[in-house]
């Protein structure tokens, strides 16, 4: 690590959040053709790749990995390790702004829709429509819910079956 002063490090750290916000778009935007492939590296015994999808457990065994390497410096170790979770929290964030119920992003979504219900009917000298029932979504929210939970427990069982390796 280097000492720099506040604009250099500003801008490195802008830096830094760009290549991150941009990976995790990336990796999102990847995700569902991933799928197959962890699939395969958790039941079907290929090599797990270090750079493809990896759940809680998974973050975990790279964080310990990073902090009990003999290879990095106590000053790396802590950068890595506050990368690792601001990546994480980034790819959270973005990932809650997917325009699918149950996710904020969603509900974003039906805001919206409702706000251009209400104007479409005030351009067309109607009453106000309403709310959106929510309640008919429900289906959707589930079916949402229910993928996500079965790709959490993919991931949950690719990182113990067939745990990714730094290699430190």
């Amino acid at each position: 690590l280097v000492r720099e002063n506040p604009i250099s490090a500003t801008k490195i750290t802008l830096l830094i959040t760009k290549d991150l916000v941009v990976g995790s778009v990336k990796a999102l935007v990847s995700l569902p053709t991933q799928i197959p492939s962890i699939v395969r590296q958790t039941f079907g015994g290929e090599a797990r790749n270090a750079n493809g999808l990896v759940g809680i457990v998974g973050v975990a065994r790279v964080s310990a990995q990073t902090a009990s390497s003999g290879v990095l410096t106590l000053p790396e170790k802590i950068a890595s390790l506050v990368l690792i979770v601001a990546s994480l929290n980034i790819f959270i964030g973005i990932f809650n702004l997917l325009p699918i119920l149950p996710l904020d992003g969603g509900h974003m979504a039906v805001a919206i829709a409702e706000a251009l219900r209400r104007r479409f009917a005030f351009a067309r000298g109607k009453s106000d429509p309403g709310p959106i029932d929510v309640e008919r979504l429900t289906p959707i929210t589930m079916v949402v819910f229910a993928l996500l939970a079965a790709l959490t427990l993919l991931l949950l069982a690719a990182d113990i079956f067939n745990p990714i390796s730094l290699g430190l």
